[in-house]
């Protein structure tokens, strides 16, 4: 896989996170309950992390990054109905719709990690981040 290739996954990330991140500040601006609020704060803070780390990564390849606003292939695959749930629906309802949504972003991450021309350092960022979206999905969803 070439270096433009290894890019173009890390964009599709990129544009992943972007759009969780979105979704997140869109819902601490939405939402009223308090704990879900904290938890979409924490998790916007976690994408935030993620993106600049990604971005890091494309940099040092020489490649250029998505820029937030656009959308990946993934990213607009990705279009959470999160955002439709924010009024009147119980709080049990939006944290699935976040799980789902971050499920769908490990997915992404998989496929990634599927390529062995990442570099060992490149590898183990990814590997990271990886890790964890899967304990937030596991232990997280239950506030």
């Amino acid at each position: 896989m070439s270096y433009s290739q290894v890019v173009d996954l890390l964009n599709d990330l990129l544009g992943v996170h972007y759009q969780a991140e979105s979704t997140y500040k869109s819902g601490i601006e939405h939402l009223e309950d308090k704990d879900l609020k904290s938890f979409f704060v924490v998790k916007a803070a976690e994408k935030a992390s993620m993106i600049n780390e990604l971005t890091d990564i494309i940099i040092r390849l020489n490649g250029e990054t998505l820029k937030q606003g656009q959308t990946s292939q993934k990213a607009s695959q990705l279009r959470s109905d999160v955002i439709l749930f924010f009024k009147g629906n119980s709080k049990a309802a939006i944290l699935e719709e976040c799980k789902k949504a971050e499920q769908t972003v490990l997915d992404a991450y998989e496929e990634v990690l599927k390529y062995s021309s990442l570099t060992d350092f490149n590898r183990s960022i990814i590997e990271g981040h990886r890790k964890e979206i899967a304990e937030g999905i596991s232990s997280s969803f239950s506030i």
